[in-house]
């Protein structure tokens, strides 16, 4: 689940940067790099840009279930986020937030 209500904040730990950005063939991507840089997931070209950024949170976000959690771990405070930067088609920043 990607959050843009919430602005990036530098103190949050979390696991890495997704980038959303438009590549020279018109077409969307994203590439998700962990906290120590390495790249470690890359989406396919999409269309619409909507399309990468569901793709990002579909191959990177947590999924819960129920049945498998410790009563203490059932929160998402548990889980260190993703930070997202979605770009423009200029390459400027648009909007940014959390995949949880």
């Amino acid at each position: 689940m990607i959050k843009f209500d919430k602005p990036l904040d530098a103190s949050v730990g979390t696991s890495g940067v997704v980038e959303v950005y438009l590549g020279v063939d018109d077409q969307w991507y994203w590439r998700a790099k962990a906290s120590n840089g390495q790249k470690v997931a890359q989406g396919e070209g999409f269309p619409r840009r909507i399309r990468a950024q569901r793709s990002a949170d579909g191959a990177l976000a947590v999924r819960f279930r129920k049945d498998l959690l410790h009563p203490v771990e059932d929160s998402l405070a548990t889980v260190q986020p993703w930070a997202v930067v979605v770009k423009d088609r200029q390459g400027k920043v648009e909007k940014t937030g959390w995949l949880y």
